[in-house]
C-alpha cells in the first residue's frame, strides 16, 4: 500500500471495474494467489483483514478472538459519542444487551410462530399491492424493484419494535426507508472517507461524507425519538408491554 492513502486507490479502481465491494475484494485477492484465505488492507489510519473463502470465514465466525467491534468517530457518532446498542458493542455490555433484546423480541414473535404469521401477512400484502398495480395497468405493470420490498421488510421489524404496521403509502415509513437507503448508499462495509481520514471532517465535511452522515443520523434520531415520545405518553407500567419499546421503558422505570 501507499503512504497516507494506503490501499484506497487499489480498492477504488477494483470497485470501479467490478461495481461491488465484495467483487472488488475478490478481484484484488486474485492478484495474490498465495493469500491463504485472507487479505489485508490499509485505508488511511485503519487496517482491515478480509476473509476470502468459506474456510477462513468459518474460522473467523467461530473464533471468539474476532468478536470485538471497532471504535472511532464513524461508529460513535451514531450513538452520541458513546458505546451503545448491540451492533457495535462487545464484551459483557454486548452480551447483556443482546440477551435482553433477543429474550424480549421472542415475546413479540421473533424466531417463533408469531414472526411467521407477520411475514405471511406482509407477503400477502405484497401480492395484493402488486396485483392492484397490474390491474391498474390493464394486466401489465412495470415495477421498480429497488425499494419495492423495503416497506414490507421494515414492517416485520417495526411491528415488534414499536407495535405499529404501516401501509405502503405511509409517509413516516417511507421517510425512514429513504433515510436508510441514503445511509447505505453513502456508507459501506469499508466505512467512509472521513472515518479513515478523520481530519477531513474539519477541512472538507461534505466532500468526506461527514456532514451527510451526521444529517442522516440526526433525522433518524428525530424519527425514532418521536416514536419513543409517543410510547412514553401512552405508557402504563401496570399494562402488559405492547412491543420492545414498552419493555425498555418498563425496565428503565424500574431501575
Amino acid at each position: 500500500w501507499y503512504p497516507i492513502v494506503g490501499s484506497a486507490l487499489s480498492i477504488m479502481n477494483a470497485r470501479n471495474k467490478t461495481g461491488m465491494l465484495c467483487k472488488a475484494v475478490e478481484h484484488i485477492a486474485n492478484e495474490y494467489p498465495d493469500h491463504r484465505g485472507v487479505i489485508g488492507f490499509k485505508i488511511g489510519k485503519d487496517k482491515a483483514v478480509m476473509a476470502i473463502n468459506a474456510e477462513s470465514l468459518k474460522e473467523m465466525m467461530n473464533n471468539e478472538d474476532f468478536d470485538g467491534r471497532p471504535t472511532g468517530i464513524f461508529y460513535e457518532t451514531r450513538t452520541w459519542g458513546l458505546r451503545r446498542g448491540v451492533l457495535l458493542t462487545d464484551e459483557q455490555f454486548w452480551q447483556e444487551q443482546r440477551r435482553f433484546i433477543v429474550r424480549h423480541l421472542k415475546e413479540f414473535g421473533f424466531a417463533r410462530k408469531g414472526m411467521t404469521e407477520i411475514i405471511q401477512n406482509e407477503a400477502a400484502q405484497i401480492r395484493k399491492d402488486f396485483g392492484e398495480l397490474i390491474s391498474q395497468g390493464n394486466g401489465k405493470a412495470t415495477v421498480q424493484m429497488q425499494g419495492a420490498f423495503s416497506v414490507y421488510v421494515l414492517n416485520t421489524l417495526w411491528l415488534m419494535m414499536a407495535g405499529i404496521r404501516y401501509g405502503k403509502e405511509n409517509n413516516d415509513l417511507r421517510y425512514l426507508q429513504s433515510l436508510l437507503h441514503e445511509l447505505f448508499t453513502n456508507i459501506d462495509m469499508m466505512g467512509a472517507l472521513f472515518s479513515h481520514f478523520p481530519y477531513l471532517r474539519f477541512v472538507a465535511p461534505r466532500l468526506s461524507g461527514y456532514q451527510q452522515f451526521v444529517e442522516i443520523h440526526e433525522c433518524m434520531h428525530k424519527f425514532i425519538g418521536a416514536e419513543v415520545e409517543r410510547h412514553q405518553k401512552n405508557f402504563n407500567p401496570d399494562d402488559e408491554p405492547r412491543d420492545l419499546m414498552d419493555v425498555y421503558l418498563h425496565t428503565l422505570q424500574n431501575n
